[in-house]
């Protein structure tokens, strides 16, 4: 996908749109239903998400890119979305998450599958992070879900999501929130983000 032919995208707005990973539906209300396979996480050449940009947060062979939130959404939950480059020779997995406890005190890694023709998110309990590549966690796919949300989030404002993973252990990473837009759909006529 060409994402130059859609001047009206942010830098955060284009890794977002990079990274879906099923079309767009109906998202339903997030079950509860552990028993969910993880789908394989959007992996990509190290090149593609990461040549020009910096890393924000690193932990072993990790390096954590363009993190961002949106959210808040109907009932009271964020989405949290980042680039993870694994530059190691090993997997190595994501297991938890977390946020202030003044925040929320429920953070869960979520997928979203289709089913029936509408979009449903379900807790993992783990995301791969492929040896030598990039592992995207984005709108429509693997992505960071803050449940039970104590107080609205601000466009604009920055939340920190600490990450822990089964080798390189825990980092902290800081994330811009940014408008929450609910159709993620590419919109030819206007030539930017449906729902702008």
């Amino acid at each position: 996908m060409d994402l130059l032919m859609f001047p009206k995208l942010t830098p955060v707005r284009m890794l977002a749109v990079a990274g879906l990973t099923l079309a767009a539906g109906t998202i339903a209300a997030c079950s509860e239903d552990k028993t969910a396979t993880p789908a394989p996480a959007m992996s990509t050449p190290m090149a593609t998400a990461t040549a020009t940009a910096s890393p924000v947060a690193k932990a072993g062979a990790l390096e954590l890119y363009a993190p961002f939130g949106r959210g808040p959404g109907t009932p009271p939950v964020a989405g949290v979305f980042v680039q993870i480059k694994n530059t190691g020779g090993e997997m190595d997995n994501l297991i938890a998450a977390s946020a202030a406890a003044e925040l929320t005190e429920k953070v869960e890694l979520h997928e979203t599958v289709m089913t029936d023709g509408s979009a449903e998110m379900k807790p993992v309990e783990k995301i791969a992070v492929a040896p030598n590549s990039v592992t995207a966690l984005a709108p429509g796919g693997l992505h960071i879900m803050l449940l039970d949300l104590k107080r609205a989030l601000e466009v604009s404002e920055t939340i920190d999501i600490t990450l822990t993973f089964e080798k390189a252990g825990e980092v902290t990473m800081s994330v811009p929130i940014i408008e929450y837009v609910a159709d993620m759909d590419m919109d030819a006529d206007d030539g930017g983000m449906g729902g702008d």
